[in-house]
């Protein structure tokens, strides 16, 4: 199934593309401050992992400029992508799917693509290290 739309609309990002990687999939949006809040240790350790877990950033409920947060804290290397159905204002497909209720949400799915955990809210960089280690056996 398709994760998000890449953000230049010239295709899909899927989770079978990563297939054999660990996946950290952070939801953001322009207007979310507890987003910028988390940003930079997730490009910290994203940048630690690089070669061994797979991020992707995926702007949704987005009103703004989509690709500031990735500029500004370092993330622009990684994927980045729209959710599918997201709109202004409301739900989106795949957010809605998480149990998303507010900004951010990251999913980490595992290396086979199943769903491993889902963290509703800002995560704080050792939480971060945390929960990769825990779900997907891998230290940062």
């Amino acid at each position: 199934p398709a994760l998000a739309n890449d953000p230049n609309g010239d295709g899909r990002i899927t989770l079978a593309e990563f297939r054999g990687t660990p996946v950290v999939a952070n939801f953001y949006a322009d207007w979310c401050t507890s987003c910028d809040a988390e940003l930079p240790g997730f490009a910290t350790v994203s940048a630690e992992l690089r070669d061994r877990v797979v991020f992707v950033g995926v702007n949704s409920q987005e009103s703004g400029d989509r690709f500031r947060q990735p500029r500004q804290f370092g993330t622009d290397w990684w994927p980045l992508a729209r959710d599918i159905n997201g709109r202004q204002g409301g739900g989106s497909g795949l957010f809605d799917s998480l149990g998303g209720t507010g900004m951010p949400i990251t999913a980490f799915y595992r290396a086979d693509g199943s769903l491993a955990f889902v963290q509703r809210g800002a995560m704080s960089e050792t939480d971060l290290r945390a929960v990769i280690r825990t779900e997907f056996g891998v230290e940062a």
